[in-house]
């Protein structure tokens, strides 16, 4: 009887663990607002502040630090070309100009890792709750990274009604006319 209860535990693990679990597209159509405190620098005296605000393909981002250090960025994950917003007063459009590496010196290369680093060390490591739970504070957070992580890091437009769009890399090493005059030597070559 005992292994009878346990096998049928074992048997519905998997629907229980996937009920809890959301899917991409539930992410990008889901709309939250979340804020994470923690104690920060120095000696704790001050609290880093994240605010997270998504409204479907929206994702607006708000970091506070040390009571006068504020930061803002909006990024819309359906909008080409791929870009981020950035400010609280004026407004800087930074476009991603090719693939972001680890020597990179690109404006928008360089505020991609400092959100992405932003959100982990404020937002990730103290968000409570899980991953999976998009009611949770840290599934939040996790959504919100995971939609920027896809357009910001890899260039994969979003799209809420199916499909994503992934856009032919803006920076190449030769010309179109180039390359296309190297196909058609390539190809005009006869017989071995």
């Amino acid at each position: 009887m005992q292994f009878f209860k346990f096998s049928t535990f074992l048997l519905l693990l998997p629907f229980i663990c996937h009920a809890t679990a959301y899917s991409e597209l539930e992410c990008l159509d889901a709309s939250y607002e979340t804020q994470i405190t923690h104690k920060g620098f120095p000696f704790g005296l001050t609290q880093n502040k994240l605010t997270i605000t998504k409204d479907r393909c929206v994702v607006s981002i708000g970091h506070e630090k040390l009571k006068f250090i504020k930061d803002k960025w909006v990024i819309d994950v359906c909008r080409e070309p791929i870009h981020m917003k950035k400010g609280a007063g004026a407004v800087e459009v930074i476009k991603r100009s090719g693939i972001c590496g680890e020597t990179s010196k690109d404006t928008f290369c360089g505020e991609f890792s400092r959100l992405g680093a932003m959100i982990q060390d404020d937002g990730l490591i103290f968000a409570e709750g899980e991953k999976e739970d998009l009611t949770s504070d840290h599934g939040k957070v996790y959504c919100a990274f995971s939609l920027l992580q896809r357009y910001l890091g890899q260039g994969v437009v979003l799209s809420r009604h199916g499909g994503m769009v992934v856009p032919e890399p803006t920076s190449s090493p030769l010309p179109l006319e180039e390359k296309t005059e190297e196909k058609k030597e390539e190809g005009s070559t006869g017989s071995f």
